[in-house]
């Protein structure tokens, strides 16, 4: 989405990582799918952002694995070992019951709508990848269904409509502040830590390197 991809390209310029290509996308697989496609012979690629807590963890979750929820598993590149499982789903993980069920199904920490695909994806295409997520609302948190509707497909924000929600929803300016503040805190997180990632590859691999956010 546009506030994160804006996030982790600040943290690429003031790197000096000018060769690092970001690429903006929407929500869910196809958004993914088509920002891969665009990518011409990546050598790494990033998927960086938000993501929800399904348990208690840090703002900026280290990542050992990435699953879905048909037992497919996947390790990125710079993986902890000790770190948390990130579970990807094909729709919105929305209320602290929906979290609670999904971490007690699954054992995953934290989700999101994209790494699943975007992993299985990038190991088709024999590129090496890894992921990025801070955490934007909490395992206590609501995060509404609306918010689909707010992001266009290639992630930017649709104001007006998000607008028109929240004054016919006013229920939805709560849940959606929180969030906001979170990402506003933890995104900054996520493009230094794309910038380590980078870092890394580069001194094991002769400094190519390639991201999306």
């Amino acid at each position: 989405m546009r506030i994160e991809h804006d996030r982790v390209c600040r943290e690429i310029d003031r790197a000096g990582l000018g060769r690092t290509r970001v690429v903006q996308t929407g929500i869910g697989r196809d958004a993914v799918l088509r920002s891969l496609e665009s990518i011409r012979r990546p050598s790494l690629v990033i998927l960086a952002g938000a993501a929800g807590g399904l348990l208690a963890c840090e703002d900026l979750p280290p990542i050992a694995r990435v699953v879905d929820e048909h037992g497919g598993a996947w390790t990125p590149f710079a993986a902890d070992p000790s770190g948390l499982t990130l579970i990807g789903v094909d729709s919105i993980i929305s209320t602290p019951g929906d979290k609670r069920a999904l971490a007690a199904r699954t054992g995953a920490a934290i989700v999101d709508m994209e790494c699943h695909v975007f992993a299985a994806r990038c190991e088709e295409m024999g590129v090496a990848w890894s992921v990025v997520r801070g955490v934007s609302d909490t395992p206590e948190e609501t995060l509404p269904q609306e918010v689909l509707g707010w992001i266009t497909p290639s992630g930017d924000t649709r104001t007006g409509r998000a607008i028109m929600d929240m004054v016919r929803r006013p229920r939805l300016v709560g849940h959606i502040a929180g969030v906001v503040r979170r990402s506003n805190r933890v995104l900054p997180l996520v493009g230094r830590r794309v910038v380590e990632i980078i870092r890394e590859w580069q001194s094991e691999h002769a400094g190519a390197s390639g991201s999306k956010a």
